[in-house]
């Protein structure tokens, strides 16, 4: 099966239908005490693991703690923006068994009017639509860095002979955003490594 690490209830009702038996949800609740917060997580459906990380190091921090709950053959990310597809899982499943068992995967990520024409174009994926060969993490965690180390992950995995695919069928919707922040967003992922 395959895990995911995600964060936000609306991500969590639409993966949730998605599930297959041998996979399995995490929501890594990323460095909060706040006593609402952790209340609404309490409801948690089936198949879905609530991990409560105590630390505040950002969320490549915490994607390695959720890492470390994983038994699966791929761990895939999405982030508490992000709403991925009805079909989201299946075809991730698709591809997956479709193209000799790829190292990484990066999804598309429908960003509405503000659509990046790049995407495709590169090997570097972020992780609100980001799939993981497990065994890569024995190694190889995210480093714990503010911004774009998914970008970074990836580059090294792919120069590290890895292999790194797209593919358009895997989309999230990413929460729509103004293009100036867009544009920001882009320039940091370009400037991380």
């Amino acid at each position: 099966g395959v895990q995911t690490c995600a964060l936000p209830i609306y991500c969590m009702v639409a993966i949730q239908p998605q599930l297959n038996k041998n996979d399995s949800l995490f929501i890594v609740v990323n460095g909060t005490t706040d006593e609402s917060t952790l209340r609404r997580w309490q409801y948690a459906a089936d198949k879905t693991k609530v991990l409560y990380y105590p630390n505040d190091k950002g969320s490549y921090s915490a994607r390695n703690y959720g890492i470390n709950f994983s038994d699966s053959d791929y761990v895939v990310f999405t982030d508490d923006d992000a709403i991925p597809a009805k079909n989201w899982l299946e075809s991730i499943r698709k591809v997956i068994t479709g193209n000799s068992s790829p190292d990484i995967i990066g999804g598309y990520i429908d960003e509405g009017s503000n659509a990046y024409s790049g995407w495709g174009k590169t090997d570097a994926f972020i992780c609100c639509n980001l799939i993981v060969k497990r065994t890569l993490f024995n190694c190889n965690l995210f480093k714990e860095v503010a911004s774009s180390e998914d970008v970074a992950f990836c580059l090294r995995s792919k120069n590290a002979g890895k292999i790194v695919i797209s593919d358009a069928s895997i989309v999230v919707r990413h929460k729509e955003v103004s293009y100036s922040t867009l544009l920001l967003k882009y320039m940091r992922y370009g400037t991380s490594y």
